[in-house]
């Protein structure tokens, strides 16, 4: 009876986990409580590792991709070869620090800014900023999270962006300006010592700054260089709708940008583009997974509140770039021969080269042929629903099951519990119809055109004809938006659409409507300041 007993509790358990879990993506955290809980390391052989303790090291597919990995275990971790009593300094502008985070801790400098808040208390309250302070200087070693591709190097940090991660752009560029000028007050590299910044990190960005500020801008940031510091900013995640252009301040001559590249070592689907883009880095984006259910194979780093997140974009690549820089200054590359080293170590990617996607090549401290597609099925490459089962099988086999695999009344009831959990809500749905609040989706384009002066002034500039092309493909994403709902709707009235795939499409408007309404909201901002600038 006792055991009986067990067996009715696992399968009611496992059929309300499994119900539950097939109406949400993987979260990255349910992997590591996973890891946590067996305390256990997954190392591939194919990997030379450094001799680090930290348990989601093998999680970092960015650090493996840049050779951080081979660098470390010859000892080129960011510390100053040269000078060690020096340390490499990275200022990461952006929406503050976590300083308090224990990967982190160690290697925080105080003496940044907060502009936003106007003192000298730059905590990030977004997470934005903590987690590009991870990438590039988390401690290593320390048994704990991750390790940054500099985890010698120190961070320190200017706050420019608030807790919803927006600013306006006069107040942007403004403050962009004045943390540039506090650099080269109180931490220039040549006479500031231990605090010296040598290297700025800037993962955001604007299709324009405020012209009352840019030339102070500008003229921070040539000063900033010409003092010997390497200023890299994020090339900007507008790529597929903005095709060529790359945000300020990383469009700037001074300012090395970087655009982002993918787990294949491909260009990242959003990454901005342009002749400006020097270098590209790993920024993670989504692969498709079971029935077409995006796969965040981002880019895992500190976050606030002693957390570890997965964060994907130009703004990962950025700082992933700034790491490699500091380690090339710790091993005693001179500032004025860091572009030189690195586009002799990167890996040359697209054709010619240099070209816009990737400028001269993916961003390595050194040639790293580690198996990437190896490492993607390794973690991704079970559908979304196999791994929400093997996440029930680890969890039962340690909470009520010792041996699992060797008991085949467990294995048979636990198949018998899987087998239940779908076709049990598909036979609910079928029976009883799916009860759920339709959202309405009635929310027309905003009219979008450009300016007459404007028009006339540069009737003949290919600005225009791009911008003419862009608000024609938001009309046409838009109709087919509104076919899809039509066809959601028939489907729904009709009950020829299974639970699984109703909840997969309804998620599928949902995000490509809320996509469309933010490249309207951007067109209508950039055609607004083009009119502005003709006024």
């Amino acid at each position: 009876m006792k055991t009986q007993g067990v067996m009715i509790l696992i399968i009611f358990i496992s059929l309300v986990s499994i119900i539950i879990l097939l109406r949400r993506p993987v979260e990255y955290s349910d992997f590591l409580r996973i890891h946590e809980k067996q305390n256990i390391q997954i190392k591939s052989t194919n990997y030379n590792y450094a001799n680090y303790n930290d348990p989601y090291l093998d999680r970092q597919w960015g650090y493996f991709t840049v050779g951080a990995n081979l660098a470390h275990a010859n000892d080129v971790n960011g510390t100053n070869k040269l000078s060690p009593s020096n340390p490499i300094v990275v200022a990461v502008i952006d929406s503050g620090v976590d300083y308090t985070h224990p990967d982190l801790a160690n290697n925080y400098l105080h003496g940044g800014y907060d502009f936003i808040n106007n003192d000298n208390d730059p905590m990030d309250d977004n997470g934005h900023g903590t987690h590009c302070a991870g990438i590039i200087a988390a401690e290593a070693n320390n048994s704990i999270g991750i390790s940054g591709i500099a985890p010698c190097a120190k961070i320190i940090a200017y706050k420019v962006i608030d807790a919803s991660g927006y600013a306006y752009i006069d107040d942007f560029t403004r403050d962009l300006s004045l943390a540039f000028h506090h650099i080269l007050t109180y931490h220039h590299p040549a006479i500031n010592g231990t605090h010296g910044v040598d290297v700025i990190s800037m993962s955001l960005g604007a299709l324009w700054l405020s012209s009352i500020y840019e030339t102070s801008l500008i003229n921070n940031i040539s000063a900033a260089v010409t003092a010997g510091i390497t200023v890299l900013a994020a090339a900007g995640n507008y790529g597929d709708y903005l095709p060529g252009w790359v945000l300020y301040p990383a469009a700037y001559s001074d300012v090395i940008a970087i655009s982002a590249t993918d787990i294949f070592q491909g260009r990242a689907s959003y990454s901005s583009y342009g002749s400006e883009v020097e270098y590209a880095a790993p920024g993670g984006d989504f692969e498709e997974g079971f029935l077409f259910y995006p796969l965040d194979v981002g880019i895992l780093s500190t976050y606030p509140g002693n957390k570890y997140k997965l964060m994907s974009g130009t703004s990962m690549a950025a700082p992933m770039a700034a790491g490699i820089v500091a380690l090339l200054l710790g091993n005693g590359t001179s500032p004025s021969s860091i572009k030189n080293e690195l586009t002799a170590r990167a890996k040359p990617l697209g054709s010619p080269i240099p070209n816009d996607y990737f400028g001269y090549g993916l961003c390595r401290i050194c040639p790293n042929n580690w198996d990437y597609n190896a490492w993607f099925d390794k973690y991704y490459g079970e559908s979304i629903f196999l791994q929400q089962i093997s996440f029930l099988l680890f969890l039962f086999g340690d909470m009520i099951l010792p041996q699992p695999s060797i008991n085949p009344i467990i294995i048979i009831a636990i198949a018998c519990s899987i087998a239940v959990g779908i076709i049990l809500p598909l036979y609910l749905y079928n029976r009883f119809k799916v009860k759920e609040e339709q959202k309405s989706f009635e929310t027309p384009v905003k009219r979008i055109e450009i300016p007459h002066k404007l028009e006339k002034k540069y009737e003949k500039d290919d600005m225009i004809r791009e911008i003419k092309i862009k608000i024609q493909n938001l009309k046409n994403k838009y109709k087919n938006l509104q076919y899809k709902l039509k066809n959601y709707n028939l489907l729904k009235e009709n009950g020829n659409i299974s639970y699984i795939a109703f909840l997969v499409y309804k998620h599928e408007i949902e995000t490509e409507l809320t996509y469309l309404k933010k490249q309207i909201t951007d067109l209508n901002l950039f055609c607004k300041n083009l009119r502005n600038k003709v006024k």
